[in-house]
C-alpha cells in the first residue's frame, strides 16, 4: 500500500526512528505496522533498514 511505499522512502532518507516513521506514514498500531511492512518487503523494517545501508552508494 501506499503507507508502506511512503515508509519505505522515509527509512531510505531519514534517520527518523521505525516508530516515528510507523505514526507519521498513519499507521497507530506499530504491530499492524511491521506486520504489513513484512508482508510487502518479506523483512522487518529493521531489518530492511540495516540491508540497505548495508549497500554501498556511489557518492
Amino acid at each position: 500500500g501506499r503507507r508502506i511505499e511512503a515508509a519505505i522512502a522515509m527509512i531510505k532518507s531519514t534517520h527518523d526512528t521505525i516508530e516515528s516513521i510507523c505514526y507519521q506514514v498513519g499507521f497507530n498500531d506499530k504491530k499492524q505496522f511491521f506486520k504489513l511492512f513484512r508482508a510487502i518487503t518479506g523483512m522487518t523494517p529493521k531489518t530492511y533498514r540495516d540491508a540497505i545501508e548495508r549497500i554501498p552508494t556511489n557518492t
